[in-house]
């Protein structure tokens, strides 16, 4: 593999997300919407900088992505901005992803789920960025509103 590949930093494994009622892992829908666009394999190796072979790895998953490459790919593909907004800061706590994939997976925004849980939209963000905590019984709503565990979501179970 080339050098941009071998520098990656970020990746998004086993990253998996609602669109248009239909879930997909992140290489499914990068190949999703390359044909959709009526892109090529071809084109999108060159556009990232790596080798078609390498690109066709990167659509079955293995190859990881980073955030540059994320953004190429959004803007080549016209994807929604929000999957970048998911995708962010791996280094978020467990509990952060987590409500941001349920959020997402339920097709609400910041704000509707701020509305939900009867906090402001500021003060969720912070939860997904991991800026904040919420208290006990906010957990206890945010579990509830998603229909799982306080274990699942503070990562003592999956």
């Amino acid at each position: 593999m080339n050098d941009k590949t071998n520098s990656l930093k970020t990746t998004y494994p086993n990253a998996s997300f609602t669109i248009d009622d239909k879930k997909y892992t992140l290489n499914e829908y990068i190949q999703v919407c390359r044909e959709r666009k009526g892109r090529s394999t071809e084109t999108g190796a060159r556009l990232l900088g790596i080798t078609e072979p390498e690109y066709l790895e990167l659509e079955k998953g293995n190859l990881p992505i980073n955030e540059e490459m994320l953004g190429l790919l959004i803007d080549l593909y016209r994807m929604p901005l929000k999957l970048k907004k998911l995708l962010q800061k791996p280094n978020r706590p467990l509990f952060a992803k987590r409500i941001t994939e349920l959020r997402i997976k339920a097709g609400h925004t910041q704000t509707e789920t701020g509305k939900l849980l009867g906090i402001p939209q500021p003060t969720y963000a912070g939860y997904e960025t991991g800026r904040n905590e919420p208290d006990i019984n906010t957990l206890i709503q945010i579990a509830d509103l998603y229909h799982v565990s306080m274990d699942y979501l503070t990562g003592r179970t999956n």
